[in-house]
């Protein structure tokens, strides 16, 4: 009974996070401070109320670092990444159109450097905390890693919609949504793998720094 109780409440805290910040991204849309602030209650202070309330043991090992090798394969995988999603944009920039996305960049374009630092750093390590640390390894513990792989890559893509709302064609939309599914397959392989979130962070910190490379070539156009 305790232990499905326990998969209920973390699948419920989840979902409710991915709800409400979609509707935040979607329909509310604040200013990006506004919009962190949420975020931070959502991703971090919830499940970490929770952790400490009922697992106290669990959340230490999220943030034990084993070995030099934990990081070092980590980083050569995110370096790896970096290179993959820059050069892929760059050869296949004229399929897509990047219109709405550079538009959208542009009317932000002041703190650019400001918000690419912080979704390099403290947003990958919010949505690693949540997805990978919560939803995926906690989950694993009571559900299995089946349905935690599941449930965590399912709503690490979805969680995405929102963002990326009119940004795409129907066809790229889809194909980044699988994208990001796949993604959070990784993230999680890399989180069990080595038992924390440390490793899927340092990848999930590239992915973003490539990301925030094309946005940059966006506004520079």
């Amino acid at each position: 009974m305790e232990q499905k109780r326990s998969i209920f409440t973390v699948m419920a805290m989840v979902v409710f996070g991915c709800l409400v910040m979609a509707i935040v991204d979607g329909i509310i849309m604040p200013g990006y401070t506004i919009k962190s602030i949420i975020k931070l209650a959502l991703f971090l202070a919830l499940p970490l109320a929770y952790l400490l309330a009922k697992q106290k043991d669990f959340l230490g090992e999220l943030f034990r670092l084993q070995n030099r090798r934990s990081i070092l394969e980590p980083l050569f995988l995110g370096l790896g990444v970096y290179a993959l999603i820059v050069s892929g944009f760059f050869l296949g920039k004229n399929l897509v159109d990047w219109s709405s996305v550079a538009s959208s960049l542009k009317n932000s374009r002041e703190n650019i450097f400001a918000m690419g630092a912080y979704i390099c750093i403290i947003n990958s390590l919010l949505e690693e905390f949540f997805f990978r640390g919560f939803a995926f390894l906690m989950l694993s513990r009571f559900a299995g890693s089946k349905i935690a792989y599941l449930f965590s890559a399912g709503l690490f893509s979805l969680y995405h919609i929102a963002i990326m709302q009119n940004w795409f064609s129907p066809l790229v939309f889809a194909l980044l949504l699988a994208g990001l599914f796949f993604s959070g397959f990784i993230f999680n392989w890399l989180s069990q793998r080595y038992q924390n979130i440390y490793a899927p962070w340092i990848v999930h910190i590239c992915s973003n720094l490539a990301i925030n490379t094309v946005g940059l070539v966006l506004i520079m156009e």
